[in-house]
């Protein structure tokens, strides 16, 4: 296995089928996927089961599927679980609302070929957004993103990933200590990229992009849910005193 693909989910049976039928679109065969299912009160893990149990889909790739259970909530604390039964080189990250491009991991693949590139990332697209707020969400991505990626490194303050669009070389993942569980769900990006960034490169990739859903903002007001992340995200990147695990 050169890929283990986790995808936590919580009460996504809308969405995870689409997540799984666009991963298997991949034009490469060597990854794995992981979906945790954390504590869904719909039919999540009965449709991810339905893919890990052989569900034929024509003309999609038969990778290993599989399926289990997270009880304690939090998106770190599923891609932990995900994690310990991960066998691939690099982990990546998916959400259960994204819809990767056939190319995804290959990109992915040519960037890690630089050794010191220790975890990578890109914008998101949104799917179920209109023109307007979609293409000024990608040129702040490409243009604001990418640039602080790079000038927090360069200070070694921190650095950018976008979660459900994220890799990690498993080695490196391991030796920081995996996901954060103490973290729910805002800050889990910026904790883990800064953690990462600590042991070698964090690329933000402009063209390595995801398509995703932008209910987030559509559920909870575009500028409180962009304010959410924005306070995180100083508070992930600047908070020296911010809890930090060490497993063995």
């Amino acid at each position: 296995m050169k890929f283990s693909v986790i995808i936590p989910a919580h009460d996504e049976e809308q969405y995870i089928g689409k997540a799984l039928e666009t991963i298997m679109e991949q034009d490469r065969d060597d990854f794995e996927v992981i979906v945790v299912d954390n504590n869904s009160t719909d039919k999540t893990y009965d449709v991810a089961n339905e893919f890990a149990s052989g569900l034929e889909i024509s003309g999609k790739l038969r990778v290993p599927i599989t399926v289990m259970r997270e009880s304690q909530r939090g998106t770190m604390a599923a891609c932990e679980r995900g994690r310990s039964v991960a066998r691939g080189d690099i982990i990546a990250r998916l959400d259960a609302d994204c819809r990767p491009d056939a190319e995804w991991l290959s990109k992915a693949m040519a960037l890690f070929a630089d050794d010191k590139v220790v975890a990578v990332s890109g914008p998101y697209a949104f799917y179920d957004s209109s023109k307007y707020f979609n293409a000024s969400k990608i040129w702040q991505q490409k243009y604001i993103l990418a640039t602080l990626n790079v000038v927090l490194q360069w200070f070694h303050v921190s650095a950018i990933t976008n979660g459900g669009n994220s890799m990690f070389r498993a080695a490196i993942l391991q030796k920081i200590g995996g996901f954060d569980t103490s973290i729910s769900f805002y800050g889990d990006d910026t904790n883990i990229a800064r953690r990462m960034a600590r042991e070698g490169k964090v690329i933000f990739d402009r063209d390595l992009i995801m398509q995703t859903s932008a209910r987030r903002f559509q559920g909870g007001g575009r500028i409180r849910t962009q304010a959410m992340y924005i306070y995180h995200f100083l508070k992930q990147s600047f908070n020296r005193d911010h809890h930090e695990i060490h497993h063995q």
